[in-house]
């Protein structure tokens, strides 16, 4: 999950899966750690058989399950489970609960609009783009009533991290535009020459800069990004690579292995023939 968590609970071999993110958590310090950070994404509809079964017969946290149990026969509402569940073995101290109530109360008084930026927020930050992207449009669907233009301008621009993540570059492209006029933020400019730049030559994206007045060290600037990008994204896909040939060879599939492993040293022995004068 990102971030390193002392277990000293059962740790469960079934996770509990967040299905709306997808994210799996195996045990109960995991479990409390996701609801605290991220409220916003945390439903009614989760606290059903499916989770107090998987504390009582995965966790083996009986007594815990017998009181969600009975909650819901008292038709508790949401923070009720949660705060339950969070103060079962102190993971949390009672001052960082009491924050999560404030939290959970201010959630309470959002308008419309923020509620659902801060949904799309969620699953853009555990890489939903389809999902965010989606909710971003409806949100969108009501810019007319909505005053706030930097507020306008930031879901413009998460929705283009969404659509640039998710391969929609043209999208992507005027959305980070629309962004920058309604927020003038120098970071939703830079995204939009970003996304341009992988479509556009630097010809096209000198001439696009001259309009806002943008000196040619910008446009160095970009391309030096995009260069990283290139480079962390094709390291990326290697680690992968490797990731599954690793699999391949744990389970016996030795050809898998060697197949795997042999484009991988290929790729690098080429690369780095390209770095070498």
């Amino acid at each position: 999950m990102g971030k390193i968590i002392l277990c000293e609970t059962n740790i469960t071999e079934e996770p509990f899966i967040f299905t709306n993110t997808r994210v799996e958590v195996y045990s109960y310090e995991e479990f409390c750690f996701y609801v605290y950070n991220n409220l916003i994404l945390v439903t009614m509809d989760m606290m059903d058989n499916v989770l107090f079964d998987w504390f009582k017969n995965r966790l083996k946290m009986e007594e815990l399950a017998d009181n969600l149990y009975e909650l819901r026969e008292k038709n508790a509402t949401l923070d009720d489970y949660l705060v339950r569940i969070l103060m079962y073995k102190n993971f949390y101290s009672v001052d960082e609960v009491r924050e999560f109530v404030s939290q959970f109360e201010a959630l309470k008084l959002l308008r419309s609009d923020e509620r659902e930026k801060q949904i799309a927020d969620g699953y853009l930050k555990y890489r939903r783009y389809s999902k965010a992207a989606t909710i971003y449009k409806q949100l969108l669907e009501r810019e007319g009533s909505i005053a706030d233009q930097i507020f306008l301008g930031n879901v413009y621009h998460n929705m283009a991290v969404a659509l640039a993540n998710d391969l929609q570059l043209e999208a992507a492209r005027y959305a980070f535009l629309k962004a920058f006029t309604l927020n003038e933020n120098e970071v939703s400019l830079r995204s939009y020459f970003l996304v341009m730049a992988a479509t556009e030559s630097e010809s096209v994206i000198r001439l696009e800069m001259r309009k806002y007045h943008l000196p040619d060290s910008y446009l160095h600037t970009v391309m030096d990004e995009v260069d990283a990008a290139r480079d962390d994204m094709q390291s990326m896909q290697l680690y992968h690579r490797v990731q599954k040939a690793v699999y391949n060879k744990e389970h016996g599939d030795s050809m898998g292995y060697s197949r795997r492993m042999d484009s991988v040293l290929q790729e690098i022995k080429e690369n780095f023939r390209e770095q070498t004068i």
